[in-house]
């Protein structure tokens, strides 16, 4: 049984995004309202939270050491055909203090 560990709505309450558990690793966009999935895709990373964007073009995961944009691709009829991703890139600062001692 696959389980959902984080599941966002876009901002027109059309699509619901659910990403699946660490084993499962699906990205899945859903037209809730007619209960059929639309889209989905694999992902590499335990996925932490989701945000779409203000228009609901795209939505953002983000994890340990990643932050991904997807992006859903819409056909004529306003229907989203499929869902890819492109991953930013984040780098990690690390400062090293010196302490004295005496």
């Amino acid at each position: 049984m696959a389980s959902e560990s984080v599941v966002a709505f876009s901002p027109t309450q059309k699509y619901v995004v659910s990403v699946g558990s660490q084993h499962d690793m699906i990205v899945n966009v859903w037209d809730w309202r007619g209960g059929v999935k639309v889209a989905s895709n694999k992902f590499s990373s335990k996925v932490k939270a989701i945000s779409f964007a203000e228009n609901g073009s795209y939505f953002v995961t983000v994890g340990n050491r990643h932050v991904k944009f997807w992006y859903l691709e819409v056909a004529r009829g306003c229907k989203v055909v499929s869902v890819h991703e492109v991953e930013a890139i984040v780098y990690s600062v690390w400062r090293t203090t010196q302490i004295e001692t005496t």
